[in-house]
């Protein structure tokens, strides 16, 4: 059971996050920071005070003191922290300024959006657990939604800026834009969203098989990338390839029960079809290429599931849905765009599905989730 005040503090934050949609468009663009002021505020503090818990939260507590600026490539988190300790900043106040980052280069991505309301509500579930879980990343990631804004506007010169702190923040996050820039300049000759047809069914397979199509992957990634010559950066995951990708890799905490995994499977093909269907009808080059990259995400998470960097990679590329199902979202229950009726029905059914995964998912995390605590508890 979680304590008290984790379970009054996140549902404050859900529940203000998803109010936004209650919002008109209109006031929202008229003044964004100023309207999202007081959400702002509350994720900063409630993310930013957490204690002990998240994958990377005591490791980088017991690194703070000692940056390690002699490694090559990835200076940048390292500066980061040499400036904030340069102030005489603590972990704590650190970690605020982490979230800080992460939040502010979210929210600049979103706002080059139009009728964007849905993609702030969705913007927390999507990304909670991934912040909270990889500070590091999430700091390159944010740099990273800075560059695909400007890589959405065609200022070149400043995505690639931003792509260069990016690098220098978490050089892993090459991989991540890279998937989305590929489908990003894949429009150039298909500019439509993956076929159902074909993504579905790939998706299905996956659930079919398993672990065994993870053991597959896994190992046949493992045998290839211990075979690898690469720059420093890359080396602790060749060198240790098994660890990541092979036998040693499987991780039993990511096992689903019948019921999660059912409800998991709805949801995720529920997002691919309303995505296809609005986008097909309604297409956004700015939103299709991050359809296509979340849903890739997706299947790559339901393939490796248990394979903890497989896992990884394909959790952090599905975090993405919140731009196009937020797209989607706006059009069907804001706008009431028309669909066939068969489209429709599907839409509201995967809504649904949607909502009620989500909705237990985060239930459980704000429920039943004793370690976490804030530093007031400490």
């Amino acid at each position: 059971m979680s304590n008290i005040d984790h379970i009054v503090l996140f549902s404050l934050l859900f529940g203000l996050f998803f109010k936004v949609v209650k919002m008109p468009q209109a006031k929202l663009e008229k003044n964004y920071w100023l309207v999202l002021s007081p959400l702002i505020i509350s994720y900063i503090l409630i993310i930013g005070l957490r204690y002990g818990w998240g994958n990377d939260w005591w490791g980088y507590r017991a690194s703070y003191s000692t940056p390690a600026l002699e490694r090559e490539g990835e200076r940048g988190f390292a500066i980061i922290n040499w400036f904030l300790q340069s102030i005489g900043a603590n972990y704590t106040i650190a970690t605020i300024v982490y979230t800080i980052i992460f939040l502010f280069g979210s929210l600049f991505f979103i706002k080059g959006y139009r009728n964007n309301k849905y993609m702030l509500a969705l913007f927390l579930p999507a990304t909670l657990l991934f912040n909270t879980a990889m500070i590091r990343q999430a700091i390159a990631f944010a740099f990273m939604f800075i560059a695909l804004r400007f890589l959405n506007e065609k200022n070149y010169k400043y995505a690639i800026l931003f792509g260069f702190i990016m690098l220098n923040i978490h050089s892993s996050t090459l991989i991540f834009a890279g998937v989305a820039i590929g489908f990003y300049f894949l429009q150039i000759i298909y500019k439509k969203p993956l076929s159902i047809k074909v993504t579905i069914p790939l998706y299905l397979v996956c659930v079919l098989l398993d672990q065994n199509i993870g053991h597959y992957i896994g190992n046949n990634l493992s045998v290839f990338m211990s075979t690898l010559d690469v720059s420093d950066n890359f080396k602790g995951y060749t060198e240790h390839a098994n660890v990541w990708f092979g036998i040693d890799a499987l991780n039993e905490a990511y096992k689903q029960s019948t019921l999660a995994l059912i409800l998991n499977t709805l949801s995720d093909i529920g997002m691919f079809c309303i995505g296809f269907f609005i986008l097909s009808k309604y297409p956004n080059q700015k939103v299709i290429y991050l359809y296509n990259t979340a849903t890739f995400g997706a299947i790559l998470l339901r393939a490796g599931l248990q394979i903890e960097l497989l896992h990884r990679m394909g959790q952090s590329l599905q975090l993405f849905y919140f731009i196009p199902l937020g797209y989607a979202f706006y059009l069907l229950y804001t706008i009431k765009i028309r669909l066939s009726a068969q489209k429709n029905s599907i839409c509201r059914i995967s809504t649904i599905f949607f909502l009620i995964f989500t909705i237990l998912y985060y239930g459980r995390f704000i429920l039943m989730n004793p370690r976490g605590s804030f530093i007031w508890n400490h």
